[in-house]
């Protein structure tokens, strides 16, 4: 389901959740590379939508494929890798032909057909009492930010909204949350009980298991028990893509590419790759890996952009790594989880000491921001 394409929108993740039951429209989330960057209408620049096939770092040329095949090249003088990632299945039987994942516009558009195709469903008179409970099943696999945020639209959707004009129906809607250890891992544990109170509040049952297998309509967990759903929404963990997987350049263990300090991607080797960068979900530096977070994307190519900004001023002369241009460091800001309505955590600063705060003023500052 997933190839590399050049493309044409840029999604804003912190509200993807809010397009699967329709709080937010899917414009509201997307928008044109070209109304952020304009100037790549103006010549010398250029924006193709193509899918990137390969990379030929010897001819400094990346190979591309249009819509109808038909294949082209795009010569480079600096190349930057940041195609971003995928939902990890982590090689779990079943897991990409019964799951839905949640990471652009289309997934979300999917999802949303899904569940509005099941509530219908489950309405038709004469449906059997047990089919119309796996119909109104809902599972979630993954406890992060994601998981808890898609698990706490969803039951804002069937208790503030389906229960006012389908009460029959959205009492027999179920919403569980699988998670292998404690939801929110990354939060403080008194954020972690709070996330986890909110959503049992609002229905959502969370079950500490890890998946088995995915057979059909049903999940499998480690200790043998099977749990029959009607939707089941992947939230586990992110991996990377099939043309990262196809590129000839060092990865880490987790299969994303290897930079170095200064977002330089490494050979097999460890030497540098000359004029080839990676940056965002895509590549880790194996000193300090650093989350899977947008913040950091953003970080990393301001950093791209202003080293390489340097260049052009200096006429030409050659990047010096390490002298004229410092290693890339980041400074963690914090983050922020929206749950059921009127409440969300948040923390700000370092991991290892964060301020925090939850609730409803949490709700606002999050309201705020997003």
């Amino acid at each position: 389901m997933v190839k590399e394409v050049l493309t044409i929108g840029q999604v804003f993740t912190p509200l993807l959740t809010s397009t699967t039951v329709g709080t937010l429209d899917f414009r509201s989330v997307a928008v044109s590379i070209m109304h952020i960057q304009p100037a790549l209408q103006n010549p010398p620049n250029a924006f193709l939508t193509a899918t990137a096939k390969r990379v030929c770092p010897e001819e400094k040329q990346v190979v591309c494929s249009a819509e109808d095949g038909a294949e082209f090249t795009v010569p480079y003088d600096y190349l930057a890798i940041s195609t971003g990632a995928q939902g990890s299945t982590f090689g779990i039987e079943g897991v990409k032909e019964s799951a839905y994942f949640l990471r652009d516009v289309a997934h979300a558009d999917q999802i949303r057909r899904k569940l509005v195709t099941n509530i219908g469903l489950a309405q038709i008179p004469g449906t059997r009492e047990d089919e119309k409970r796996r119909l109104l099943h809902f599972v979630v696999v993954g406890g992060g930010p994601t998981g808890v945020e898609f698990s706490s639209e969803l039951a804002n959707f069937v208790n503030e909204d389906l229960m006012r004009f389908l009460p029959e129906t959205a009492c027999h809607i179920r919403i569980t949350l699988v998670e292998c250890g404690n939801i929110l891992s990354s939060f403080t544990p008194d954020l972690q009980s709070y996330a986890g109170r909110k959503l049992s509040k609002s229905r959502v049952e969370i079950v500490k298991a890890s998946v088995k297998a995915v057979e059909g309509s049903t999940v499998i967990l480690e200790d043998g028990s099977r749990i029959a759903f009607g939707m089941l929404v992947w939230c586990a963990g992110v991996g990377p893509t099939d043309f990262i997987g196809s590129l000839p350049f060092a990865r880490t263990k987790d299969g994303r590419l290897m930079i170095d300090d200064f977002l330089r991607v490494l050979h097999p080797d460890n030497t540098i790759v000359r004029d080839v960068f990676a940056l965002g979900d895509c590549s880790a530096c194996p000193k300090l890996p650093l989350p899977t977070l947008a913040q950091v994307a953003e970080k990393q190519g301001k950093y791209l952009a202003k080293a390489l900004n340097a260049k052009v001023r200096s006429d030409g002369a050659e990047l010096r790594f390490g002298r004229d241009i410092p290693a890339f460091r980041y400074v963690h800001l914090g983050s922020m989880v929206a749950l059921t309505t009127g409440s969300a955590v948040t923390e700000i600063g370092k991991h290892s000491k964060p301020w925090t705060m939850r609730g409803f003023m949490s709700f606002l500052g999050w309201r705020s921001a997003y």
